[in-house]
């Protein structure tokens, strides 16, 4: 449960606003699910996300332009997946 509630204010040496800068611009090229995504996140003016909102974004940007994977997320985002595999 805690991985779900860790929250990130950067990836891969991003903000969460310059990751939404580089995502935002191709959202009608997105499905409804990911342009609805990206559009709630620019509306809350977002700062910082969970995991899974986090690594959401980082897909998203990977559409577009090369991004690393985050040390601090990647881990984070691995015990979530195990968690969720379990339940």
């Amino acid at each position: 449960m805690i991985a779900l509630s860790t929250t990130f204010t950067h990836y891969s040496e991003h903000s969460v606003q310059e990751l939404l800068d580089i995502a935002y611009p191709y959202r009608k090229d997105l499905d409804e699910d990911d342009e609805e995504f990206l559009e709630q996140i620019h509306r809350w003016r977002a700062t910082d996300l969970k995991v899974r909102q986090i690594s959401r974004l980082a897909n998203l940007c990977r559409l577009t332009e090369a991004l690393s994977r985050d040390k601090t997320v990647a881990p984070v985002r691995a015990r979530d997946i195990r968690l969720h595999v379990i339940a």
